[in-house]
């Protein structure tokens, strides 16, 4: 062990990327780490219960007169307030302290319907951090993983709200498994995305009114998009993509199925007679190239119908209505037809466990609007 108890002896050691660490008790280490430009860091290192070490860094040195920087003794102080607290066992993951909290909500929930909504969240979101330890889990770590899910979001400011209440969950979760654990914690600094409550923080299901008042205001050519929305469930992204040479009609009933790309890959839905009618009036005498088009002649590929649809939006004087809610429409009309969730999720390229957590739950806040439909 090395002695750091003054600047004047901590700046003969090495920079190196390891720290120097000097024993403070039994199973306590604080430890200086300098890689050759301030600020040097403090350490502390304990023994888990397990056997295993679990590292923490404490806060910057006063070394190289850097501001508000910790004395030796400030931090050898620092160092046994965090070894004096429950320490977390090596092997526990994030997935269990996922798990844990799902039983712990589970517990306190009174029907199979909300159960199963808390089990299909915490599958959710343990997807892409579960496997990490949570000794080794790092702010870098749920910076990337926050980025990752707002990567994946077509519709980015509904996304954000999405993000949002899984940043509260997967808090909620770490935060009891960390019950009565010193901090500083990683996911302390974890921030939820500012201004995104309003979109995405529930379902916005159309009613026929609004529905109705919606296609009024739009001109021809978003009129023809928006329709494929609302008759196919589709991404936007999805709708864009659509080819004249991907889709198959039929010559009897002018049913037929469309086969397009998006966020989920390549997939195939089916189109009802009525709808195969009109996309065949659509595509007219034309062979090849995008279904839909707008009126300057270019397709709606990198989400050119935003400044259409939020126009057509407010002159149909509708609020917190954006292109995806086109889709939670198709979607919510098809479950209350009695379309079980496998065949709804099937069709519109998503999983039973999504159509759980984000829709059916919704229906039943949903009902006054429908009646009468």
């Amino acid at each position: 062990m090395t002695d750091l108890s003054s600047k004047t002896k901590r700046k003969r050691l090495a920079a190196r990327a390891a720290p120097h660490y000097c024993r403070l008790a039994k199973g306590v280490s604080l430890g200086w780490r300098f890689r050759g430009s301030h600020p040097a860091k403090w350490v502390v290192k304990l023994t888990t219960p397990d056997g295993k070490y679990l590292n923490r860094t404490i806060g910057d040195a006063e070394d190289g007169g850097w501001p508000g920087g910790l004395t030796y003794d400030a931090a050898a102080d620092e160092a046994r307030k965090i070894a004096g607290a429950p320490r977390l066992a090596s092997k526990i993951t994030v997935g269990d302290a996922i798990d844990a909290w799902r039983d712990d909500r589970s517990a306190g929930a009174s029907t199979s319907i909300a159960k199963a909504k808390i089990r299909s969240e915490a599958k959710l979101l343990k997807e892409g951090l579960g496997h990490l330890r949570l000794v080794d889990l790092t702010a870098k770590d749920l910076e990337k993983w926050r980025a990752g899910l707002l990567r994946a979001a077509e519709d980015k400011r509904a996304g954000k709200a999405t993000i949002n209440r899984k940043i509260a969950g997967l808090k909620a979760a770490l935060n009891k498994a960390a019950t009565g654990q010193q901090g500083p914690h990683p996911w302390d600094g974890l921030e939820k995305f500012k201004k995104a409550e309003s979109f995405g923080a529930r379902i916005r299901v159309l009613t026929r009114d609004e529905e109705a008042a919606l296609l009024l205001a739009c001109p021809p050519d978003l009129l023809r998009f928006v329709t494929f929305l609302l008759r196919t469930g589709a991404r936007p992204g999805e709708a864009a993509a659509v080819e004249i040479q991907n889709i198959l009609l039929s010559e009897d009933d002018n049913g037929g199925w469309i086969t397009t790309t998006g966020k989920v890959g390549e997939r195939t839905f089916r189109l009802d007679p009525a709808f195969g009618a009109m996309v065949r009036e659509w595509i007219g005498p034309r062979k090849r190239g995008p279904l839909l088009l707008r009126d300057d002649g270019m397709d709606y590929s990198n989400t050119r119908y935003e400044a259409q649809f939020k126009a057509a939006v407010e002159r149909a004087e509708l609020e917190n209505v954006t292109a995806y809610s086109c889709r939670d429409s198709f979607i919510s009309r098809a479950l209350r037809k009695g379309a079980s969730i496998a065949a709804v999720a099937k069709h519109a390229g998503t999983s039973p466990d999504q159509i759980m957590r984000s829709y059916f739950s919704e229906l039943p806040t949903e009902t006054d609007s429908w009646l009468g439909e």
